[in-house]
């Protein structure tokens, strides 16, 4: 004879009735997931498949921003080894033009002293290139904004509940997922769903890193899905 326990619904509370032998099951009343441990004590839990998935969205994010953070070092070290091939060239045009100048001023040249000048604006130029820094970020000075994710940029990538996620936690609080449904028989091969299709910030396509709005602008996400019909 099959052995039967009774047993509280976490979710809902509801009453209920399991074999002995049985893991898992499902609430009769609310559906939820229920899985059964220890072979002498039956204690259950629910299982939150909604902080996985969470939690599995989020660490997605991560991986994404830990991504652009190493794209973001490579182009700046990408940039100060131009900035130094640079700064070498003119260096020694620099130096050149300066040495002929002085020959020129030896020599009573007022032609060839010119030359000296043009030295010395090279300097200035190689000055101007390392003080002209492409790294400078604007100052966050608080005014009730918020920043745009860096992940957003490149959201189409991405599945959209981890661009969600990430602006969840920038701060946006009016974000709304749109499901385009225009996934079929015959795009269902080069259209994945729930893959972020665009992005946009009170209407307007987020194109420019790191801009800010205020957190209850409107944040349209859309995503391929399946065709209802």
């Amino acid at each position: 004879m099959i052995q039967m326990i009774e047993m509280k619904c976490p979710s809902c509370g509801a009453n209920l009735s399991v074999e002995k032998e049985r893991e898992m099951m499902y609430c009769d009343y609310c559906g939820a997931k229920i899985m059964l441990c220890n072979d002498h004590e039956y204690i259950y839990r629910r299982i939150d498949e909604a902080k996985i998935k969470k939690a599995e969205t989020d660490r997605m994010v991560r991986m994404r921003e830990l991504d652009l953070e190493m794209e973001r070092q490579q182009q700046k070290k990408r940039k100060n080894k131009i900035k130094g091939i640079a700064s070498i060239v003119l260096a020694i045009l620099g130096i050149i033009c300066i040495l002929i100048g002085c020959i020129g001023m030896y020599i009573k040249n007022e032609s060839i002293e010119i030359l000296t000048l043009v030295g010395f604006l090279f300097f200035l130029i190689i000055m101007c290139i390392w003080l002209a820094s492409d790294d400078q970020q604007e100052m966050d000075i608080p005014d009730g904004r918020v920043r745009v994710p860096d992940i957003a940029i490149n959201a189409s990538m991405l599945n959209y509940k981890a661009i969600k996620v990430a602006f969840d936690s920038a701060g946006f609080n009016n974000i709304k997922c749109v499901p385009l449904g225009n996934i079929t028989f015959l795009t269902g091969w080069l259209l994945k769903p729930n893959m972020t299709e665009s992005v946009t910030i009170n209407g307007k396509k987020v194109i420019t890193k790191g801009e800010k709005f205020d957190p209850d602008a409107k944040v349209v996400i859309t995503y391929y899905s399946r065709s209802e019909k």
